[in-house]
């Protein structure tokens, strides 16, 4: 999987797990999942995090939302591999989880403006690349807009155009 951020906010002090069937079913919708309430995150390594929470433990295999700060549209997503109860406090755990292989990247935002009904739109991105346009236009496309160098077709407008 090649997917590290998901366009759902997920709230500051919080993590969200959810299954790995509503990944690809949620552009345009939240995924629904089971709230913890975040204690900490920590990279052991590029694209290698322990995350530690306290609320119900999520199985191997799940995905974590994990909030981006400042981000009002934008969450990181994390596979759960293996998971260990922690002593205290009550009811938390550690899992150990892959995400974003970059230890840095910028939260990033574009006004974006449909090239066929003139709709305007503030669309937030992860540049994780030094090249901020590909980062751009991925961010637009995983946001449900069919972008490329030349064109912008926002989400309603797409529905209707033939995939080439």
């Amino acid at each position: 999987m090649n997917r590290y951020y998901l366009y759902q906010k997920t709230l500051g002090g919080t993590c969200v797990c959810i299954k790995p069937e509503q990944i690809d079913g949620c552009s345009g919708q939240e995924a629904q999942g089971v709230t913890s309430q975040l204690l900490g995150v920590v990279a052991s390594e590029p694209g290698i995090f322990e995350v530690k929470a306290t609320g119900d433990i999520p199985a191997a295999g799940s995905f974590l939302l994990l909030p981006i700060k400042g981000s009002q549209q934008l969450s990181l997503l994390m596979e759960v591999h293996e998971i260990a109860s922690l002593i205290t406090p009550e009811s938390s755990w550690s899992a150990r989880c892959s995400g974003l292989p970059q230890s840095d990247f910028q939260l990033r935002s574009l006004d974006a403006h449909c090239d066929r009904c003139g709709k305007n739109e503030s669309i937030e991105f992860l540049q994780v690349t030094s090249d901020l346009q590909a980062d751009a236009l991925q961010g637009l496309n995983m946001f449900g807009w069919r972008a490329d160098e030349h064109t912008q077709i926002c989400q309603s407008c797409n529905r209707g155009v033939d995939e080439h």
